[in-house]
């Protein structure tokens, strides 16, 4: 099997949660360094057949120059993104159910401009 940087492909398999029989709602918020904060929220229960999961994460970063400050490049490369998940499933008779699953991603990164002459 072949991993890392000798890999040409590979696969990700992710499995949204589904709600649970006691409602649960959970947060986090995170800092540190070059200005950097994040902030997760989360919902997931059941109710009369229905499932319902919902997550929420807002990062950024300040972050900082990648570029050589000798030649002038002082300003800092930050990066920011916002992500919602939902996922809300419904039973009904006769072992027939539906599903409905959202994802929103938004990211925002800034580089170096680079003037070619």
């Amino acid at each position: 099997m072949l991993y890392g940087s000798e890999a040409l492909g590979g696969v990700i398999h992710v499995v949204t949660r589904s709600g649970a029989e006691v409602p649960e709602i959970a947060a986090s918020l995170d800092g540190g360094s070059y200005g950097t904060a994040r902030g997760t929220a989360s919902i997931t229960g059941s109710a009369d057949g229905l499932q319902y999961a919902a997550s929420f994460e807002r990062f950024r970063t300040d972050g900082f120059s990648a570029a050589d400050r000798n030649t002038g490049n002082v300003e800092d490369d930050g990066f920011s993104n916002t992500s919602l998940n939902a996922r809300i499933r419904a039973g009904g008779a006769e072992g027939l159910s539906g599903e409905a699953l959202i994802t929103y991603f938004n990211g925002d990164t800034a580089i170096d401009g680079f003037d070619f002459g």
